[in-house]
């Protein structure tokens, strides 16, 4: 019995212990990287900076990109944990998302690069089994499920599908900004952006047309309401094409 205990006092320490090496890789990383960029910053830094020898990078990273993207996301975990209280602070489908995408960014107006290094790691690793999860579409999943329950938002989609939209959105528009150097630029563009997507294109006195059928699915009629565009004076619903759309 005291040999066990032994033993799984060891394992637990040894755990411990790598757990702090691992950390440390990921904070001298990603202040190296984030202070001369990640082609300028060798491995060799970093573990010098971290105070491990060379070659136990390899035991925990692959490629610096491999330390970026861990590091990203253990932060947007953290993210996760906000999302009770966004939800029950915040009524509506839009707000809730904005409140996420403020959230994120001013995460991203603090660390550009470590963001850009993340999309584009996100992108390349879009088919390995553990990037089926991610903190940030799952937050925006998790909002849309909420906002069809309260009948909201239109259910001929699965949370999953707008979540992967969204995602998709953030990403071309984050890119934009930051080719442009200008990271305060993403917010209004990903507002406006997201003011389309939710409530539509159309002119706010155009008469929306039905969607066109598409073959193999059962055609989806446009709800005669939809959510009040933000900043409507009578907090009454407006007409026009939304995301929300009733089922047949």
């Amino acid at each position: 019995m005291r040999r066990a205990g032994v033993g799984g006092d060891g394992l637990r320490i040894r755990q411990e212990v790598k757990e702090q090496i691992r950390a440390a890789l990921v904070q001298a990383g990603t202040e190296l990287i984030e202070a001369q960029g990640l082609e300028a910053t060798t491995v060799e830094e970093i573990t010098r900076r971290a105070g491990v020898a060379k070659g136990t990078f390899y035991n925990y990273f692959k490629t610096k990109d491999d330390l970026v993207y861990a590091a990203v996301q253990a932060a947007a975990q953290g993210w996760e944990e906000e999302l009770e209280h966004i939800l029950a602070e915040h009524p509506t489908t839009f707000q809730r998302l904005l409140a996420v995408f403020d959230r994120i960014l001013r995460w991203v107006e603090q660390h550009p690069e470590l963001n850009w290094i993340w999309l584009m790691e996100g992108l390349r690793r879009i088919r390995e089994p553990e990037r089926q999860h991610s903190p940030f579409r799952e937050i925006l999943r998790r909002i849309f499920a909420a906002g069809q329950a309260a009948g909201e938002i239109r259910t001929d989609r699965s949370p999953e599908d707008f979540a992967v939209d969204l995602s998709g959105l953030y990403l071309v528009h984050a890119a934009r900004a930051y080719f442009l150097r200008q990271p305060r630029l993403l917010r209004e563009t990903l507002v406006q952006a997201l003011e389309v997507y939710l409530y539509g294109a159309a002119a706010a006195s155009a008469t929306a047309p039905a969607p066109p059928a598409v073959h193999g699915s059962r055609p989806v009629k446009t709800a005669a309401v939809k959510p009040a565009r933000p900043g409507a004076s009578d907090g009454k619903p407006t007409t026009g094409t939304a995301a929300a759309r009733e089922e047949d």
